[in-house]
């Protein structure tokens, strides 16, 4: 291996898509510039992983190591292999990391894990005009693929997690703060679990059809053991304006929910 040119770090693959370590990206060709499985040499051997691990190691918008730069990578990688994404900062304290556009994450088998980070991780938007994290994959439901979005706090934007075309979908300890909705599900079967809602428009939003080059979805919402208008502690009170919005339709209809 040392004898093969090409840097080291393009060693690792997964089925369809060769994966730069250090830098979190896709390339096409093995370390010699040949197109994979033709004549590969030794030192671009490849190797089928059972899942893949992203790393956010800094607070940037973008570039290596950021949060956007990760879901980017996510959204190349084979879709049949799960995905993780976990936070490894240098120091301790609370970290920001600031968003001035969505982030558009497609739909796969994928865990964003904020609490492998142990303070606190705030996504914040710039201004309030814009979704945080679109979680989408229009008219491609999957019930052996979901999507875990964990132990975030999420701040400032127009829309925090909109989640739109797809289905199963955890949103799991997270908080939302300040935002003009916290959770739009535009989707069937989004649960979300053990968050907190304070000072938001709108702490959840959800409705019933809609359709945009989509297949139709009956949305339906699980929200269980959250709260809502009061702090982590539930010492103080941070009163969202509304804290969950069942929209309906012209035809009253307002989908299958559950809350509990």
């Amino acid at each position: 291996i040392s004898l093969s040119p090409g840097s080291l770090s393009t060693h690792f693959c997964g089925s369809g898509n060769l994966i730069n370590l250090s830098a979190n990206t896709v390339v096409d060709t093995d370390q010699n510039g040949v197109s994979r499985l033709s004549n590969t040499c030794v030192g671009a051997y490849e190797l089928i992983p059972d899942a893949y691990t992203l790393e956010v190691t800094n607070e940037q918008c973008e570039g290596e190591g950021s949060f956007r730069n990760a879901i980017l990578t996510a959204n190349k990688l084979d879709e049949s292999i799960p995905v993780s994404i976990v936070f490894d900062f240098e120091g301790k304290g609370t970290k920001t990391i600031c968003l001035d556009t969505t982030v558009t994450l497609l739909r796969r088998n994928l865990t964003i894990d904020g609490s492998t980070y142990p303070d606190s991780i705030i996504i914040k938007a710039t201004d309030n005009t814009f979704e945080g994290l679109k979680v989408s994959s229009c008219g491609k439901s999957d019930a052996n693929k979901k999507v875990t979005i964990k132990g975030l706090t999420f701040k400032g934007f127009f829309e925090a997690v909109y989640v739109f075309g797809t289905n199963n979908v955890l949103v799991d300890s997270c908080s939302f703060d300040s935002n003009y909705v916290g959770v739009y599900n535009r989707s069937s079967d989004v649960s979300v679990e053990k968050s907190v809602f304070t000072n938001n428009d709108n702490g959840l939003y959800t409705s019933y059809v809609w359709i945009i080059n989509c297949d139709g979805y009956k949305y339906r919402t699980i929200v269980k053991n959250n709260i809502f208008g009061l702090s982590a502690d539930q010492k103080i009170a941070m009163p969202n304006k509304i804290g969950i919005n069942i929209g309906g339709t012209s035809s009253g209809s307002t989908g299958d929910h559950e809350l509990r």
